[in-house]
């Protein structure tokens, strides 16, 4: 099946494949899969470069996934929305460090270094 582009993709349909994304690059990094781990890296990039791009900024549409029962998609879902809602999605991201469940609190706290250090600036 070929991949729609995502300028043809609803702001819905982006969240609904970056959710199963999500999913997924969890599943490539248990079977230690770097190139698997590196296409869904691209494409998610993708994802959130659109709804990035759209009219308003369309990540906050992501903001419902702080809630999601998969720790994956809250911890990717706060890292990518950090510009949009910082507070929010800091709040999600000390929550997931402070769970100390590996691997996530793990990138959570490397997440929040990285911006407490002015290593990355959200935008």
């Amino acid at each position: 099946m070929k991949r729609r582009s995502t300028e043809e993709m609803t702001s819905r349909d982006i969240v609904v494949e970056f959710i199963e994304n999500c999913k997924d690059d969890e599943r490539a990094w248990d079977y230690s899969d770097v190139r698997g781990h590196d296409r869904l890296l691209a494409r998610r990039t993708a994802l959130v470069e659109e709804l990035k791009r759209r009219d308003g900024d369309q990540r906050k549409t992501l903001l419902p996934l702080y809630r999601h029962e998969s720790v994956q998609v809250r911890l990717m879902a706060a890292r990518v929305t950090l510009a949009v809602a910082p507070r929010e999605a800091r709040a999600v991201l000390e929550r997931i460090r402070d769970s100390r469940e590996l691997p996530y609190a793990l990138h959570a706290g490397m997440a929040l270094f990285a911006v407490d250090e002015g290593i990355y600036t959200p935008s």
